[in-house]
């Protein structure tokens, strides 16, 4: 039980530094030595978007899998993860601007 947390948290931060890997502004190891970091960027999320970063990003499931999971529309889970994304990404800036 604690090294399957430990290989999810290790998984949170790997995923959230691929979140962002394209934002040339963005350091590495800042985005990896916070242990916070994907916890508190889900928080701002609604459910459906949380619940399908989470499906999508965190437990690797497919899209086709999310919209069957959530039973959703794909195209709508292709949004909600779009969207998602966008938000997580600009909390994550506007909270590394505020340190």
């Amino acid at each position: 039980s604690v090294a399957m947390n430990h290989l999810r948290k290790e998984k949170q931060r790997t995923n959230l530094f691929q979140l962002f890997a394209r934002e040339p502004k963005l350091e590495q190891e800042h985005v990896l030595k916070d242990d916070n970091a994907a916890e508190q960027l889900l928080k701002v999320l609604n459910p459906l978007q949380r619940s399908c970063v989470v499906l999508k990003d965190i437990e690797d499931f497919s899209y086709e899998e999310i919209s069957k999971i959530l039973k959703i529309k794909l195209g709508t889970v292709r949004s909600n993860l779009n969207r998602a994304r966008k938000t997580m990404k600009e909390h994550y800036l506007k909270r590394r601007e505020q340190r």
